[in-house]
């Protein structure tokens, strides 16, 4: 067995434990997490752990009506109070995705939620 391949089994037992320990499932090539899909692992750990701060302190939720749109048409189909949501809390649209510090959304409520609880 060589070093690579132990390092690699290590990794694979670590993340395999983390999962675990977070409840984040695999699904073919997405981890879940509370609903949602990531293509990385590291993003599903990441939310996991801003759920688990979130428990420690209540965040008031944004709106749901600020995301009435399919997400192709997002951008266009935005209000002028949704677009200055996302300008005040540098979100941004892209590749049909919400983004928000470095993470994908497809609901800009989901977004400004994230962004108004790690402020």
């Amino acid at each position: 067995m060589t070093a690579e391949n132990t390092t690699a089994e290590n990794t694979t037992a670590e993340n395999a434990h983390l999962m675990t320990e977070l409840s984040i499932v695999r699904d073919g090539r997405y981890y879940r997490y509370e609903g949602y899909c990531y293509e990385r692992l590291a993003d599903a750990v990441a939310y996991a752990a801003v759920v688990r701060a979130r428990q420690a302190r209540p965040v008031e939720p944004v709106a749901e009506q600020l995301t009435s749109v399919d997400v192709p048409n997002a951008v266009d189909g935005l209000s002028v109070t949704d677009h200055l949501l996302m300008f005040e809390l540098a979100i941004t649209f892209e590749n049909g995705s919400f983004v928000f510090n470095g993470f994908r959304y497809d609901r800009l409520v989901d977004a400004a939620n994230y962004a108004r609880l790690i402020r």
